[in-house]
C-alpha cells in the first residue's frame, strides 16, 4: 500500500501513505530485502512528522545489525533522501554507529547508489569533525575511508572543506598518506587556522604527540613565517622545551630552529630565556665583537638551574672555554674590513675604531664573572685541546702567553691559573717551540714563567686531569 500510494499524485495519496508507514514502523519486517523498492523521488512523500517517527525508532535502537535493518528498510521504501532537514539526523544515525560493520555498510549502499552524496558526505564530515576534537575517533574515521565507495566522497570533502577542524583532518590524512607534504599540508592549513583564531592547534598535523624533535618545530615555524602568522607563545614555549633537551654540542640540529625563533617570537621574549640565549651563542660563534657574544652568554649563566638545565649550563661552560681560546686569534685593528663600533647608529657622533684586544678583554672579564672560580678551568681545558691538535700547536701556546699577561686579575688570572694547567704534560720540545715564537724580551718573561709554574710529568699530568671537577654553577 505504501509503495502504490507514493506513485499517486492525488490530495488524498499522502494520508495513505502516512497511514501504512506507521503500520511498517510499528511492525518492520527483519529483513529490509521484503520491502518493495521505493524511490526517495516519488510524487508523494511522507510527511515530516511520519518520517521523524521513523527516525526516532532509528535512534532508540541499539548501533548494530537492528539499526542498520531499520535504516536499510527506510532506503529500500524511499525514506531516505525526502527531507534535507531529516536527512541530517540519519547522518547522524549512521555516523553514531558506524562503528559496527552493519551500519558501515548500510553507508557503502547510499554511496553506491549516487543518490545519497550529501548524506554520505555528511556522515564522513562528522567523523571527521569528531576525529580531530577526540583521537580515539580517527581510527573509526581511517576504517571508513578505506572503503573504495566512499573514495570520491572523501576527494570532495577534502577539496573544499573550509572549516579548519574538517581541513585539518583531512591534510593530517594526507601526511599520514605521505609524509613528505608535511611542509605543504601546514602551508595550507596555518591562513585557515589564523582565521579562526585557532593557530595553536595546527601542531596536530604531527600527529597526537605533536612536534617532537627539533626538526619537526623547524618545520613549525617555517610555515608560520611562510605565511606571515606569528607563532603561538605555546609553540616558542615547546620549540624552546625541544632545544632545552638537546646538547649545544649538536649546534648543526639547532640551528635552523634557532633562526626561526629569531624569526618568529618576540625578541624581547628570547633574550629573556637563557636556552635561546646559549643555543644563539652555540651557533653563532664570534668572528668579531666578542664581547657582544660573552654578553649573551653571561646571562644565560646567570639563569637559576630551573630555567637552564645543569646539562645545558655545562656544555655553555665548556663552549665558552672554547671560544674564548679560538679567539686569541683576534683580527688585525688595521684590517679595512672589520667591525666597527657605533658606526651609522642613530645618535653616534663618529664611528669609533674597533679594537680587537680591548674587546677581547671586556668579553673575558663577562666571561669570568659569569662563571666564577670555575673559570681557569674551562679556558684550561680548552687550550688544552688546542695545543694537542695538529695545527699550530706552539702558536696557541705563545699567544695565550702574549694575550692573558695583558689580562687584568679580575678576569681570572689565566696567565697564572689556566694556562699552567693547560701546558702541564707537554713535552720540553714542545715547551721550547713555543719559546721560539716568542721576541727576545718575551723569551726571558717566559724563562721566569716557566720557573714558577714548571710542567708536569706526563703522568702526574694524567692524574690531574681524571680529577678535575666537572664545570658546576658557583
Amino acid at each position: 500500500v505504501h509503495a502504490s500510494a507514493r506513485e499517486v499524485t492525488a490530495e488524498p495519496a499522502r494520508e495513505l501513505v502516512d497511514q501504512a508507514l506507521k503500520r511498517l514502523i510499528q511492525n518492520a519486517p527483519p529483513a529490509p530485502e521484503g520491502l518493495p523498492a521505493v524511490s526517495c523521488d516519488s510524487p508523494t512523500s511522507p510527511s515530516p512528522g511520519l518520517l521523524a517517527s521513523w527516525l526516532e525508532t532509528v535512534d532508540e535502537c541499539r548501533p548494530g545489525p537492528a539499526r542498520a535493518a531499520l535504516l536499510d528498510g527506510g532506503l529500500r521504501l524511499g525514506l531516505i533522501g525526502c527531507n534535507v532537514a531529516l536527512d541530517r539526523r540519519v547522518a547522524g544515525a549512521i555516523s553514531d554507529a558506524i562503528g559496527t560493520p552493519e551500519v558501515a555498510a548500510t553507508l557503502t549502499r547510499l554511496a553506491a547508489g549516487q543518490r545519497h552524496a550529501d548524506i554520505v558526505e555528511e556522515v564522513i564530515a562528522r567523523l571527521a569533525r569528531e576525529a580531530f576534537a577526540d583521537e580515539r575517533a580517527m581510527p573509526r574515521l581511517r576504517n571508513v575511508l578505506a572503503d573504495p565507495a566512499l573514495g570520491d566522497a572523501t576527494r570532495r570533502l577534502a577539496a573544499r572543506a573550509g572549516e579548519f577542524d574538517e581541513r585539518a583532518v583531512w591534510e593530517r590524512l594526507r601526511v599520514e598518506a605521505d609524509p613528505s607534504t608535511l611542509s605543504d599540508a601546514l602551508a595550507t592549513l596555518v591562513p585557515i587556522a589564523e582565521r579562526a583564531g585557532r593557530s595553536s592547534e595546527v601542531k596536530r598535523l604531527f600527529g597526537p604527540d605533536g612536534p617532537v624533535g627539533p626538526e619537526d618545530h623547524a618545520v613549525l615555524l617555517r610555515a608560520f613565517v611562510h605565511a606571515g602568522v606569528g607563532a603561538p607563545e605555546e609553540d616558542i614555549d615547546a620549540s624552546l622545551a625541544a632545544l632545552a633537551q638537546m646538547p649545544l654540542t649538536d649546534a648543526s640540529r639547532g640551528h635552523a630552529l634557532v633562526s626561526l625563533l629569531r624569526s618568529t617570537a618576540p625578541r624581547r621574549r628570547l633574550h629573556e630565556d637563557p636556552v635561546f640565549l646559549a643555543w644563539a651563542a652555540a651557533c653563532n660563534r664570534p668572528r668579531a665583537n666578542f664581547d657582544e657574544w660573552c654578553e649573551g652568554v653571561a646571562d644565560a649563566a646567570a639563569a637559576p638551574a630551573d630555567r637552564l638545565p645543569d646539562e645545558r649550563f655545562r656544555e655553555l661552560w665548556e663552549l665558552a672555554g672554547a671560544v674564548a681560546v679560538a679567539s686569541l686569534d683576534f683580527p688585525s685593528a688595521q684590517n679595512p674590513g672589520e667591525q666597527r663600533y657605533g658606526g651609522n647608529q642613530p645618535g653616534s657622533e663618529a664611528e669609533r675604531p674597533y679594537h680587537p684586544m680591548a674587546d677581547y678583554v671586556a668579553g673575558m672579564h663577562r666571561l669570568a664573572r659569569a662563571f666564577g672560580r670555575h673559570w681557569p678551568e674551562a679556558v684550561a681545558r680548552a687550550l688544552e685541546l688546542e695545543l694537542s691538535k695538529g695545527r699550530d700547536k706552539a702558536w696557541f701556546g705563545a699567544t695565550a702567553f702574549l694575550a692573558w699577561r695583558a689580562l687584568p686579575a679580575e678576569t681570572g688570572d689565566l696567565l697564572e691559573t689556566a694556562l699552567p694547567e693547560a701546558i702541564e704534560t707537554l713535552s720540553s720540545r714542545r715547551i721550547q717551540a713555543i719559546e721560539a715564537l716568542l721576541g727576545d724580551r718575551e723569551q726571558a718573561e717566559w724563562a721566569r714563567w716557566l720557573a714558577r709554574h714548571p710542567p708536569r710529568p706526563r703522568a702526574g699530568g694524567t692524574v690531574a686531569r681524571l680529577l678535575r671537577r666537572d664545570g658546576r654553577r658557583a
